[in-house]
């Protein structure tokens, strides 16, 4: 830089030498030239500065890759819910029904997953989609509870197969256990060896509950087969409503949960258990017996036999 005049060798540099003390009224040429000593210290401080910027950007730009990753995780799970939605119509069986809330079930422990890993800056937009996912589940509940609802009020207007699984273990159970409808246990047992059979058998209920001789209120002129037919004939609306329930409870347990398992029963007056007695009477495992209303009912579980 040019400092004094005698350095002065052009216009050009007159001009700047000039400025500079304009700037810088009162002060000395030694005191100017740290001035600008200090704006090119500046200078090369600020170029630094520019070179550090990638690090900068990695730093800040960590958060918001984690945030997009969160994110697509969540649209996924997002797209899976939309398709079930879809898939929801009048027409749809109880099971499917089902089978979607359990897989809402699954998809709102993932997020509560999230919410327990993630940075807390996120917590409350994922708690409100946890949230969404909890107002979904109760409205598929709803939708549920409201065909059984139907069903149970109006068994008369379904046919074998055509209802629910639910219905047709019902419809089983209320016949087969109309004088015993308040023992739990009872109706448990008889509702088990539908289940046991279309396990072993590889059917499903209807095919279980009118095959030949499995269960005699399927002969058109067993008394209890109007009873099955419609089971509030009689208006026995408690025992009945009771029966639908516990059908559902039932039905509800994984197979590995289902225990005892009973493939047969039979029953007959105390005064005269031993006559009369069907084949397979003394086949395979005793699991239970029990004595109500005059009448011993045993219980056994004889896989073989399918």
């Amino acid at each position: 830089m040019t400092r004094k005049v005698s350095e002065v060798k052009t216009m050009k540099q007159w001009d700047r030498l000039v400025r500079t003390r304009q700037k810088h009224p009162g002060k000395s040429d030694k005191q100017i030239d740290g001035i600008e000593s200090r704006r090119s210290f500046l200078f090369k401080l600020g170029m630094g500065a520019l070179a550090l910027t990638p690090v900068v950007a990695y730093i800040s730009n960590h958060y918001q890759r984690q945030k997009e990753q969160i994110y697509r995780e969540m649209g996924m799970i997002d797209v899976r819910v939309k398709e079930l939605q879809r898939s929801i119509g009048r027409k749809t069986k109880i099971e499917e029904l089902e089978n979607i809330l359990s897989d809402l079930r699954l998809s709102n422990e993932q997020f509560k997953e999230y919410i327990d890993t993630y940075d807390e800056r996120l917590m409350e937009e994922l708690a409100k989609l946890n949230a969404k996912r909890d107002e979904e589940m109760e409205i598929y509940q709803f939708v549920i509870d409201g065909f059984y609802d139907y069903e149970k009020r109006n068994p008369e207007k379904y046919v074998l197969g055509e209802g629910s699984r639910v219905l047709d273990l019902a419809r089983t159970i209320f016949p087969e256990s109309r004088g015993e409808w308040e023992s739990e246990k009872y109706q448990r047992y008889v509702g088990t060896t539908v289940i046991e059979r279309a396990h072993l058998t590889g059917t499903d209920f209807p095919e279980v509950i009118s095959k030949k001789g499995a269960y005699e209120f399927m002969d058109p002129e067993n008394p209890m087969y109007k009873i099955f037919l419609n089971p509030l004939r009689d208006r026995e609306e408690e025992a009945w409503f009771t029966t639908f329930d516990r059908s559902r409870t039932l039905i509800g347990l994984p197979y590995e949960e289902l225990n005892p398992k009973v493939t047969h029963y039979f029953a007959r007056p105390i005064k005269n258990m031993n006559t009369n007695l069907p084949s397979w009477a003394d086949k395979g495992k005793l699991v239970d017996e029990i004595t109500i209303n005059g009448k011993i009912t045993r219980f056994r579980n004889i896989p073989e036999d399918f």
